[in-house]
C-alpha cells in the first residue's frame, strides 16, 4: 500500500514537473522563433537588394536602404550602371545573426562606360569582397566592406 501511494505521488510530481517544463519552454521557443524569423527577414532584404542591383532597378534598390543612405546609394548605383551596364553580383555566401548579414560576393561586368579616369575598354571584370550589413526595422542602415578597391582599375589597365 505504501509503495502504491509513493508511486501515485511520484507520478503526480512527474506530471507537474513535466507541465512546468513545457510552460517554461514556450517563451524560449517563441523567442527563438522570433529571432529566426528576423534573421530570415534580414537575409531576404539583402537578397532583394542584390536582385535590384542586378536588374539595375534603382527605385527598388533604394527601398531596402535607410533614408540617410539614399543620396550616396543613388550616386554609386548610377555610376556603376554607367561603367558596367551588365553588372551582376553573385552571392557566394550569406550568413546572418541578430541585426547583421554577412555577404561574400563576386561582381562581374563589362567595362562599357568610363570608370574613374579610364574610358570604356570593353573588358570583362571580376571583383570580390565581403560586406557586413546592419539592418534595423527591415532596412539596411549600415555596411562595412572588405575588398581590394583597386582590383577593378588593375584589370582595366592590364594589357
Amino acid at each position: 500500500m505504501k509503495i502504491k501511494a509513493l508511486l501515485v505521488i511520484f507520478s503526480l510530481s512527474t506530471l507537474t514537473l513535466s507541465a512546468q517544463l513545457d510552460q517554461s519552454r514556450q517563451p524560449l521557443d517563441q523567442a527563438t522563433q522570433i529571432h529566426d524569423t528576423t534573421i530570415a527577414a534580414n537575409k531576404a532584404v539583402v537578397g532583394k537588394w542584390i536582385a535590384a542591383r542586378n536588374t539595375n532597378d534603382l527605385e527598388s534598390a533604394l527601398s531596402f536602404w535607410a533614408d540617410e543612405w539614399q543620396e550616396r546609394l543613388t550616386h554609386g548605383f548610377n555610376g556603376t550602371t554607367v561603367s558596367f551596364p551588365d553588372v551582376k553580383i553573385i552571392a557566394d555566401d550569406m550568413i546572418a545573426e541578430n541585426d547583421k548579414v554577412v555577404l561574400r560576393w563576386t561582381l562581374k561586368g563589362t567595362h562599357n562606360g568610363p570608370y574613374r579616369d579610364i574610358p570604356a575598354t570593353g573588358k570583362a571584370i571580376t571583383w570580390t569582397g565581403v560586406d557586413i550589413y546592419t539592418l534595423k526595422e527591415g532596412k539596411i542602415v549600415g555596411i562595412m566592406r572588405a575588398t581590394d578597391p583597386e582590383a577593378i582599375s588593375r584589370q582595366l589597365q592590364d594589357e
